[in-house]
């Protein structure tokens, strides 16, 4: 539009983190290959944290989860946040906050 900003520049950077697959070249390795990332829950822990017994038993119910690796391991002085903080913070905007620097560096 008028008056648009023709000088601009824009930072792209790519990064992520999936279950089997710590980073975004090694999830498209993964897809490439049709890897299975599925982590498979025997029924005896699926009973131990508590999933009720009809559900473990169900005819459709899938035991697996899809997790990825190290969700605490968390530098909090590398990101200037306290280590009450950081321990108190959601797991997933820990996880934010790693993803986004390394998409930065990406970039």
């Amino acid at each position: 539009g008028a008056g648009a900003a023709t000088d601009g520049i824009a930072i792209v950077g790519l990064a992520g983190r999936f279950p089997g697959a710590d980073t975004a070249d090694q999830f498209w390795e993964n897809l490439q290959c049709a890897a299975v990332s599925a982590t498979f829950l025997s029924k005896d822990l699926l009973r131990s944290k508590g999933v009720p017994e009809a559900t473990v038993n169900h005819k459709d119910f899938v035991p697996c989860a899809y997790k990825i690796n190290d969700p605490d391991k968390f530098d909090h002085t590398f990101f200037g946040i306290g280590r009450h903080e950081a321990s108190i913070m959601d797991p997933q905007h820990r996880v934010f906050i790693e993803t986004t620097w390394a998409a930065l560096e990406n970039a």
